[in-house]
């Protein structure tokens, strides 16, 4: 059985700023996995990450997702939809679909962890509200 391709992150360490190979955080692993996985490249956000204020107002705002269409869970999830979320109410962390062994969950990078799979029905379990869900149309 082949072996899906984000087996070859998880492990990889988190740190601020990475876009991989070697290390990821965040949205650097989502920029990865769009563009390697995916075709389509995603720019950097510009903001400091650790400035909670800034990832919050970069979520909230459209022009930063103009090729993102908000969907729900009810729209039926794909490989490639990305998931925003949070501890609370505010949305701070950000993650990719992907479809493993049957079943949806979330490849993200989370300090100090590293790269690690999530299964979306233990998002919650492991401290995470999923705030939005974006599909690429661009």
């Amino acid at each position: 059985m082949k072996k899906h391709w984000a087996a070859e992150l998880i492990g990889k360490p988190w740190k601020l700023g990475a876009s991989g190979p070697d290390s990821f955080d965040c949205w650097g692993l989502v920029r990865y996995v769009q563009r390697q996985y995916f075709g389509r490249d995603i720019p950097r956000l510009g903001i400091n990450s650790l400035d909670r204020r800034a990832v919050i107002d970069m979520f909230r705002s459209t022009d930063n997702f103009r090729q993102w269409d908000r969907i729900t869970v009810g729209d039926g999830l794909v490989e490639s939809d990305c998931v925003v979320m949070s501890p609370s109410r505010d949305p701070i962390h950000v993650g990719v679909v992907v479809y493993v062994d049957n079943m949806f969950g979330v490849i993200h990078s989370i300090d100090p962890v590293g790269v690690l799979y999530t299964g979306m029905g233990d998002l919650s379990m492991s401290g995470w509200v999923t705030q939005r869900l974006y599909r690429w149309t661009g």
